[in-house]
């Protein structure tokens, strides 16, 4: 959808615009538990959740 340049370590959490529609990008869940620092991976997937909670309104 965003592309083949698109970085999702770079670019999460932030609204983009594909096509007729926005997309935010975070890492899969399951990444959360494969991370060398579960919690703070926790805490960045929650951020990204919020973003997509206050874009919604």
């Amino acid at each position: 959808m965003l592309g083949s340049a698109f970085k999702v370590s770079e670019r999460r959490g932030q609204a983009e615009r594909a096509e007729d529609h926005d997309v935010i990008a975070t890492v899969h869940p399951s990444s959360v538990l494969r991370a060398p620092d579960r919690d703070e991976a926790y805490q960045g997937f929650l951020a990204d959740l919020r973003v997509v909670r206050a874009h919604l309104g």
